[in-house]
C-alpha cells in the first residue's frame, strides 16, 4: 500500500508538471554551439532532500522528518515548491497523524493552506485535520472551504478541455470533504 501512494505521487506530480521550457546550454567546447535541454516547469529537483527520505521515512522520527522538511522547504525557490511540499506532506503524513503533536499539525495544515494545490493529498489532508483535536467546529467547517475551494479552481483549468473528467473529480474532491465533516460532526 505505501508503494502505491509513492507511485500515485509521482504520477501526480509528473502530471502537474506537464509544461515544458527549453533552455540553451553552451558546452564551452565550440564557440556558440547550444544544445536544448528540457526542463520541466514544477519538477523538483533531484538534490532534495526529500529524496534521500521518501523510501526511508521509517528511519527517521516524526522530529527528524520535520527539521528536514523545514531545511529543504526554507531553501526551496522557483515553480517547484508546490510539488515539494507535496512530495513531503506524502512522506509525513502517517506519523504526522499519529504522533503529531496540535502544534506540528497546526503547522502542517497551515502549510497545506498556503499551497496552490494539494491533489495528491486531498484524503491525506482530511486524514490530519480528523486527527487535529484544537479545531473548533466552525474552524473545521472554514479550514473544509478553503482547501475545496482552492483545489476545486485547479481541477478546473488541469481538466477544463474534458467536462465528465473535471466533473468526476470535483466530485471526488466535494465527496472527501462532505465525509470529512460528517466524521468530524460525530467526533464532538
Amino acid at each position: 500500500m505505501k508503494n502505491f501512494t509513492y507511485l500515485v505521487a509521482c504520477i501526480c506530480l509528473l502530471f502537474a508538471s506537464c509544461t515544458q521550457e527549453k533552455e540553451s546550454v553552451n558546452d564551452g567546447n565550440e564557440k556558440g554551439a547550444t544544445a536544448a535541454t528540457q526542463v520541466e516547469k514544477g519538477a523538483v529537483p533531484r538534490d532534495r532532500i526529500v529524496y534521500k527520505v521518501m523510501f526511508r521515512q521509517d528511519d527517521f522520527s516524526l522530529n527528524q522528518l520535520d527539521e528536514m522538511y523545514r531545511e529543504d522547504v526554507l531553501n526551496a525557490s522557483g515553480d517547484f515548491e508546490t510539488n515539494l511540499k507535496n512530495m513531503w506532506f506524502i512522506v509525513l503524513n502517517k506519523k504526522l497523524v499519529d504522533q503529531g503533536s496540535d502544534k506540528q499539525k497546526q503547522f502542517y495544515i497551515n502549510e497545506q493552506l498556503k499551497m496552490d494545490s494539494n491533489l495528491p493529498n486531498i484524503d491525506s489532508f482530511y486524514k490530519l485535520l480528523l486527527s487535529s483535536s484544537f479545531l473548533t467546529e466552525t474552524e473545521q467547517v472554514a479550514v473544509s472551504a478553503r482547501f475545496n475551494g482552492k483545489n476545486k479552481k485547479v481541477i478546473e483549468n488541469v481538466y477544463a478541455g474534458n467536462v465528465l473528467e473535471k466533473d468526476a473529480e470535483v466530485t471526488k474532491l466535494i465527496m472527501a470533504g462532505r465525509n470529512y465533516l460528517r466524521l468530524a460532526s460525530s467526533k464532538n
